[in-house]
């Protein structure tokens, strides 16, 4: 993935104390009926295949979530999905409703 680049993260993520890295959050009963999570965000730094992690930037937030906006966050890649322009464009857009 090249810097740059739009992505969802596709799994609930619950960030870590000093808000540098995102976890896969542990499941619940309450959330297994919940629609598909995405979360529009953009590739800071470029990605190879040997590393560990994907640095990335969080443009647009909902309220329940509770992340720093135009923060850097490490995630495991296997979290992120790689969309489409049109897409990304609308479900960016749709978090502001």
């Amino acid at each position: 993935m090249k810097k740059g680049t739009k992505v969802f993260i596709i799994q609930r993520v619950t960030a870590n104390r000093n808000h540098s890295k995102l976890e896969k959050q542990k499941s619940s009963k309450v959330e297994k009926g919940k629609a598909k999570f995405k979360l529009p965000v953009i590739v800071y730094n470029g990605y190879k295949f040997e590393d560990t992690a994907v640095k990335i930037m969080i443009t647009r937030v909902n309220n329940d979530l509770d992340f720093k906006l135009n923060n850097v966050y490490n995630i495991h890649p296997n979290l992120l999905s790689i969309p489409s322009e049109q897409t990304w464009n609308i479900v960016f857009n749709a978090m502001d409703k």
